[in-house]
Formats: C-alpha cells, sequence, structure tokens
C-alpha cells in the first residue's frame, strides 16, 4: 500500500534539500511543500513563525526508512514526522509511486 508522510520545516530551501536527498535514497516518489505559519509550545513558551510544510509520497513499506532519515538529516530538534495512510488512488499514480520508489 501507499502513504503520505507529512514534516515541517524551516524554510524552502530546506524544503527542496531534503527532497531531493529522500529523492535520490529513492524512498519518495515525489515532494510538495508550501508556506505555512505555526504556533506552538516549545521549551516554556508559545513560539509563533513562518516554516514550509512538506508532503511526501511514498510505499507504506518506505514508511519506517523514510522517518528514520528524516531524523538524521533534519535540522529541528524535534522534528514532525508523520505517516498518513493513503486507502485508495488513481492507479496509475499509485503505480508510479512503485516505479520511482524501492
Amino acid at each position: 500500500m501507499y502513504s503520505i508522510v507529512y514534516t515541517t520545516i524551516g524554510d524552502m530551501e530546506d524544503a527542496e534539500k531534503l527532497a531531493k536527498t529522500l529523492l535520490k535514497k529513492e524512498l519518495i516518489a515525489c515532494a510538495n511543500y508550501f508556506d505555512i505559519r505555526s504556533t506552538y509550545p516549545w521549551k516554556g513558551e508559545v513560539t509563533s513563525g513562518s516554516e514550509v510544510a512538506v508532503i511526501l509520497k511514498t510505499k507504506e513499506d518506505l514508511v519506517p526508512q523514510l522517518i528514520d532519515t528524516i531524523e538524521k538529516v533534519h535540522p529541528y530538534e524535534v522534528p514532525c514526522a508523520i505517516e498518513i495512510s493513503i486507502k485508495d488512488g488513481y492507479t496509475p499514480y499509485l503505480d508510479w509511486i512503485d516505479s520511482q520508489t524501492l
């Protein structure tokens, strides 16, 4: 089956760097990223700021390796890295994910 892994990162440059690293390792077929604003508690303070949301499309069996790689290369101390399962989708697109990943 297939999954999306969602993460956030500080800026577009880091988002693209992360995407290219994951593509070279064939852990993802595609990455989408877009500017967002986030508000969250961190080290006793409520923090707000700009981030980039990153949506990574992959195969379900690659998710553990993908999240492990995110943890190793991500600049955040505690990066968001969560899996969202894909229940169904356009078969040719899902086939394309297969062809682009390990």
